[in-house]
């Protein structure tokens, strides 16, 4: 495991360059209509169970999953 404290910079659309990357959702997994969600990844560490990252997403309703504890939809 890595411990370097460090600021991660997040913009709002993504990193400038950089499109946001379309996001695979499972509907099965939830209960609200399938919405698109688009997202980029600034940082993940699966053994801590932490992702950080930036979405979009095309409901305006809440979306909601199947499954209490919300799993990340980039892994």
């Amino acid at each position: 495991m890595n411990n370097e404290q460090r600021v991660i910079r997040l913009q709002a659309d993504g990193p400038e360059g950089i499109d946001l990357e379309r996001m695979q959702l499972d509907p099965v997994e939830f209960q609200s209509p399938l919405p698109e969600q688009f997202g980029h990844v600034y940082y993940a560490d699966e053994e801590l169970g932490l992702t950080v990252g930036v979405w979009t997403t095309t409901s305006t309703l809440v979306t909601v999953y199947l499954d209490a504890a919300y799993q990340c939809p980039w892994h």
